[in-house]
């Protein structure tokens, strides 16, 4: 088997292609018989790695099988590795003046014609400087070609300003890895790295992630994401809508959209219906609010209960409808009152009182509040009626029928020191 120098050939490793110079390597097979050249690969030896861009690991064997192709005095070749890469790397130069500096994250810019792929330092927060391919192995020019890893262990390295572990990502500032993760909505996020060691001068990079960005974009403070029509996740502002005033978050379905305010009521477009036994209808919601509701029926007033069995509570009926101390104290006040509305609607005076009298007693009061009668009443007729002056008219044709009659009232009266009138 002759060899000797001669023209370039195309050198294939799995799916990466490069162009080997013959000249360089010092093989050419003269004859047109298929020829095997075993090469062992050994420590400090960059051979493969300066000729194809892919360094292996000490010891690895690689096979170099050549075929003669004379229509176009080619000699194609095809290297195949037993051991495995320790690293995937590629020839490029810096695009413009200047030094990218070891270690910098690197995108792509555009491929030379004299035969090199140019690159610059990528930049989180900006779109045209992203996603980074790979790390700069050695410094960069655009004189002079180096290597750019894409996968591999990057080393000689200060990684002192990390910790061991970190995970790295590309920076907002070009070139620079950062172990915090960047924050934006315009900013890419991108891990490319983790450091194996923190050293001044020996630290170690494991490198990864090299081609895109990689992680959960950034979004837009008082944002979410919402699917679109395509099913692309969509950035979509919603402000600042507490819940004051019955502000709710009403969703557009034709435009993706949310908003806040009140137009539609708590839940929008719903007028009537039944959830959980309790019915809403009567009217279209407004201003946070339902013009009915009504509870195990559909609604006949502004609140209608309805309950077949009203249940117990301790050893006592307990009614359609509860009202409940708020503390788990005997003595709290439970307690139901109205209200007058003053011009804004907004509740103003209080009308009347019934509940609760003390926070530290059981009595019950249920009181008027303003200067005017309250009665009490059965079958239509009131019965016992109490002025606001305090005089108490008891209202009925058989006295026989109030308890002791004539003077056993009036005594009583007197006791308590009220006027009775007895109207027969």
């Amino acid at each position: 088997m002759n060899w000797e120098k001669a023209s370039p050939v195309i050198a294939v490793f799995g799916s990466i292609a490069v162009l080997l110079v013959v000249t360089q390597m010092g093989l050419f097979q003269a004859s047109g018989a298929t020829s095997t050249e075993v090469i062992d690969e050994y420590v400090d030896d960059t051979f493969i790695a300066q000729r194809t861009g892919i360094n292996l690991v000490g010891g690895t064997n690689v096979t170099i099988s050549g075929v003669d192709n004379p229509t176009d005095s080619r000699v194609d070749f095809t290297i195949a590795a037993t051991g495995v890469g320790s690293e995937v790397v590629f020839n490029a130069r810096k695009d413009s003046a200047g030094t990218i500096l070891k270690g910098r994250a690197v995108h792509l810019t555009g491929f030379n014609p004299s035969g090199y792929i140019e690159v610059e330092e990528a930049d989180a927060d900006d779109p045209t400087k992203m996603p980074a391919i790979g790390l700069a192995e050695v410094d960069l020019t655009n004189s002079s070609t180096g290597l750019v890893m894409l996968t591999g262990e990057l080393t000689s390295l200060d990684t002192t300003a990390f910790a061991f572990g970190d995970g790295l990502y590309v920076s907002t500032t070009s070139g620079i890895l950062t172990a915090t993760k960047p924050t934006g909505n315009s900013t890419q996020v991108q891990k490319v790295a983790q450091v194996a060691r923190a050293h001044i001068s020996q630290g170690v990079l494991e490198v990864f992630g090299a081609g895109r960005t990689n992680d959960l974009p950034n979004i837009t403070d008082d944002s979410i994401w919402i699917g679109s029509a395509i099913d692309v996740p969509t950035n979509t502002a919603i402000g600042d809508c507490d819940d004051s005033g019955g502000n709710h978050l009403n969703y557009d379905t034709a435009t993706n959209t949310l908003s806040c305010g009140t137009t539609n009521g708590p839940v929008a477009a719903f007028t009537s219906g039944t959830i959980n036994g309790v019915t809403i209808g009567g009217g279209t919601p407004a201003g946070g609010t339902f013009t009915n509701v009504g509870v195990g029926i559909a609604p006949l007033s502004v609140l209608h209960i309805k309950a077949s069995i009203p249940g117990t509570i301790g050893d006592k009926p307990a009614g359609q409808l509860n009202i409940q101390s708020p503390t788990n104290d005997v003595n709290t006040n439970a307690v139901i009152t109205a209200y007058k509305s003053n011009a804004g609607g907004d509740p103003d005076i209080q009308l009347w009182y019934l509940g609760s009298s003390s926070l530290s007693n059981e009595n019950i009061t249920f009181l008027n509040r303003g200067n005017a009668t309250l009665a009490l009443g059965t079958n239509g007729t009131d019965r016992l009626t109490i002025s606001g002056s305090g005089t108490v008219n008891l209202q009925n044709n058989d006295l026989t029928n109030i308890g002791n009659a004539g003077t056993d009232i009036t005594s009583t009266a007197a006791t308590f020191g009220v006027d009775v009138d007895i109207n027969a």
